[in-house]
């Protein structure tokens, strides 16, 4: 009761010098200067004025209003309608080392990644933890800056020491990858955040969970999907928050890991996950990436599920991590983009918990990209390729669909992976080839062709785009496979001959080293001649001329042993003195699977590699036409075979 006695005499005492508009409070109150309306004086007392966090407190200044504004550590005035700087000299003269009155001997950025960020999308919730060591307190206003997102902070330091900082994100990433930012002080430390690209959230109806290995497509490119790891595949029908798969899901127990790798590089493959629980240490999973052995920089962008707002996300180096942070005892799910600026061919999923128990995930790839090397198609890394030195395998025919046919190729890997290679289609045909490589160097790779030739031509391929290297492969005319007679079958003492082709009469010469035998046996249960025939031995040969330019010219062959080191033919033709490319095509013959075709520039080849001794008819195909052909004995050893020419099905082509 008797404060309150004082405080009235004193508001008594104001108000009576108020009425005369001055007022003096502490030492001689009675002397006021003339021009003073409110006067303070003291010789050891000060004036204290209104202290706010920061002049955003003031909602409705009004202009000469002062006070003390804490983020700044300094007195301001509003005048002219905004906050004036610092009025003291020694405010205005902030530390650089804090951009305050607070002064800073170092600073660490290595504290915790939290949140995410998506080229485009303005970012919420994310921050970054700083660490300064702080030689004097005082106010501090720190920020850093790049590509449209800037992390910052305003305060004051109460003590010295290392103290901690939170960085808040504000603004929208333009460019997805790997973002630096740097403090706005000396000293600095500067941090790395992942900016992923924008990504699809549609649900997907296919999930992987406990079918590997799987193909997916993916942008149109089949994706060869293995697992390794410690993970368990389980086919249960589990679901939280809406969250579930098709195909059940991967187990992971404690220290418990699944790695993926993908045939092709990826971006934004997703993760269903379940059985989430906060009871666990707050489970989830922590992922990590790599292309070809090399670590990528992930991030974990929630993507589905009711239950978002219970999960955080977070970063550490290259690794990103998520877990169920919210509500003790709860079992969340959640579905969660594996987010980066460049592609992957390798994912790690590991349960996140130092507790016993379990979580279980599964993959979708109905949002995801693929990103092949331009050199292989897939993850592998192709330093150039060799069209030359391959083997042409298979024949191919005008309106005959290709089966068997392969060209192999060499490439020279410097980094193992996927490789996925194909050529344009030309003239009918594509030749492709997929599989993974899995060790440095030279490598060769068997292309197989698909699709049906429209044109007799000699066919040029590309593989590759960079590097390339490029292959030419014959397509032969149509033929007939009539059966002819005996009487048609020429391999004997009677050359030359003249046989009518067409209505047109074709004399056929004989010369080179082959003699003449007989032999009437059969092979392959239906090759049979006449009982004469032209015997090739060791380096021998047959050249046949024709008078008239022909094509498809038939040779019935026999006594072909695959232990004289796969004995066949070699043939060759020729039309006014100019090789002409052709092709040895097996049309007949109970044993043609045991015969290999090949082609070798513009000569081919047909060798038993299967059968003790082996008989078949040839079609010698050509784009065009030939005038000269030479049949050669081809074997690894000694011995020799028989052969005969057939005209039943040849063609007289006019010059």
């Amino acid at each position: 009761m008797k404060q309150n006695k004082h405080f009235l005499l004193i508001l008594l005492v104001l108000v009576g010098y108020s009425a005369f508009a001055q007022v003096k409070i502490g030492d001689n109150p009675t002397t006021v200067g003339e021009s003073s309306l409110l006067e303070l004086e003291s010789t050891n007392k000060a004036l204290v004025l209104p202290r706010v966090t920061s002049t955003d407190a003031i909602t409705t200044p009004v202009e000469g209003m002062i006070l003390y504004d804490l983020s700044s550590g300094c007195v301001k005035v509003y005048e002219n309608g905004a906050w004036s700087n610092c009025l003291s000299a020694a405010s205005n003269s902030l530390s650089d080392t804090s951009n305050g009155t607070a002064i800073v001997a170092s600073y660490s950025c290595s504290g915790a990644s939290v949140g995410t960020m998506t080229e485009g999308e303005e970012v919420s919730g994310t921050t970054q933890t700083i660490t300064a060591n702080v030689t004097a307190a005082g106010s501090y206003n720190i920020s850093a800056t790049y590509d449209g997102v800037t992390f910052s902070k305003s305060g004051i330091f109460n003590a010295e020491g290392d103290q901690d900082i939170v960085l808040e994100a504000t603004g929208t990433p333009n460019t997805a990858g790997e973002g630096t930012y740097t403090l706005n002080t000396t000293p600095n430390c500067s941090f790395t955040r992942s900016i992923g690209e924008p990504f699809n959230t549609t649900a997907c109806t296919t999930t992987y969970g406990n079918n590997y290995p799987a193909t997916v497509t993916v942008d149109g490119q089949s994706v060869t999907v293995t697992k390794s790891g410690t993970s368990s595949g389980t086919s249960s029908t589990i679901t939280h928050c809406g969250v579930s798969s098709s195909s059940g899901f991967q187990n992971t127990d404690l220290n418990q890991f699944a790695t993926y790798t993908f045939t092709v590089p990826l971006k934004n493959v997703q993760v269903y996950s379940v059985n989430n629980e906060e009871s666990e240490s707050q489970e989830g999973y922590t992922v990590s990436a790599s292309l070809n052995g090399a670590a990528v920089p992930v991030q974990l962008v929630v993507a589905g599920g009711t239950c978002q707002d219970r999960f955080s996300t977070s970063q550490a180096g290259n690794e990103a991590s998520i877990r169920n942070t919210v509500s003790a005892g709860f079992i969340g799910g959640i579905i969660f983009n594996i987010s980066s600026a460049s592609a992957y061919d390798e994912i790690t999923i590991t349960r996140l918990s130092t507790a016993s128990g379990s979580n279980a995930h599964a993959l979708a790839f109905c949002n995801a990209e693929a990103v092949p090397d331009n050199s292989s198609g897939g993850s592998a890394i192709i330093a150039s390729y060799d069209c030359e030195s391959g083997t042409a395998t298979g024949t191919l025919t005008v309106g005959t669909a290709a089966s068997g046919v392969t060209q192999t190729i060499t490439v020279d890997v410097t980094a193992v992976g996927g490789y996925n290679i194909s050529t344009s289609e030309v003239n009918g045909i594509t030749w492709s080839a997929s599989g993974t490589f899995s060790s440095t160097g030279e490598q060769a790779i068997t292309l197989t062709a698909s699709g049906t030739p429209t044109n007799a031509e000699v066919s040029t391929f590309t593989v590759g785009s960079s590097p390339s290297c490029t292959f030419n492969r014959t397509i032969g005319a149509a033929y007939t496979t009539a059966t002819c007679g005996t009487s048609e079958i020429y391999g004997g003492n009677n050359f030359p001959i003249t046989v009518s082709i067409d209505g047109t009469d074709v004399n056929v010469t004989r010369t080179g080293n082959s003699t003449t035998t007989t032999n009437n046996s059969t092979y392959c249960g239906n090759i049979s001649g006449n009982g004469t025939w032209q015997s090739t031995a060791t380096n021998a040969f047959a050249t046949y001329t024709f008078d008239v330019p022909l094509n498809n010219v038939q040779v019935i062959g026999i006594g072909n042993e695959n232990t004289e080191g796969d004995e066949g033919y070699t043939i060759s033709a020729s039309l006014d003195g100019v090789s002409v490319p052709v092709l040895a095509v097996g049309i007949a013959g109970n044993c043609l699977d045991s015969f290999d075709f090949t082609q070798d520039g513009n000569e081919a080849s047909a060798r038993n590699s299967g059968i003790a001794s082996g008989g078949l008819i040839l079609n010698i195909s050509s784009t065009n036409a030939y005038d000269t052909i030479t049949i050669t004995r081809t074997a690894d050893s000694g011995g020799s075979n028989r052969h005969a020419l057939i005209f039943c099905n040849a063609e007289v082509v006019s010059n």
